[in-house]
């Protein structure tokens, strides 16, 4: 659900005209020309994932995560207000495109690397991520539960003989 959902949020990202938007970047593309970047205006798109923190007053910070690697973004309150859904077990999370410059040793915040948003899009929204039960795990769990049960109790039939108990 989440490929479907990225490639969708792409799809709609490349077909915006060139002057609403740069092209975005993956997370792993930011970090590759990371000195390159460096305090430059960067257009991130990805899952809005964890929980919006409180930073300071009327800030917040968002982790972004795209290609497997999270950013943190920092950004006012209200502009985070956008995101409805957030990434964690049960959902996936809003696409969004972040819009800001890249800092690889952020002075305002103790040298982390960030992204200090100018502006933020939902390009997809989220949703609830499916999790069936498996219960074959169940069968798995009970079977490695009496292996155990069984070891103790031959480890302990074992003392005893060896003891002469």
């Amino acid at each position: 659900m989440r490929r479907i959902a990225a490639t969708l949020a792409l799809i709609v990202v490349i077909a915006l005209p060139a002057s609403a938007a740069a092209a975005p970047l993956s997370a792993t593309q930011i970090l590759d020309q990371r000195a390159k970047l460096d305090g430059q205006q960067v257009a991130l798109i990805g899952e809005a994932i964890g929980d919006v923190l409180h930073a300071d007053e009327g800030d917040v910070w968002l982790n972004v995560l795209s290609d497997g690697t999270a950013l943190g973004v920092y950004l006012p309150a209200e502009m985070a207000d956008a995101v409805h859904v957030l990434g964690d077990y049960r959902h996936a999370g809003d696409i969004v495109l972040v819009t800001g410059e890249y800092r690889r040793a952020c002075d305002q915040h103790g040298g982390d690397m960030d992204i200090h948003a100018t502006a933020l899009e939902v390009v997809a929204p989220g949703s609830v991520t499916e999790r069936p039960i498996e219960f074959w795990k169940f069968g798995l769990a009970g079977f490695g539960l009496v292996l155990t049960g069984a070891s103790v109790l031959y480890a302990r039939y074992k003392r005893r003989v060896t003891d002469g108990a």
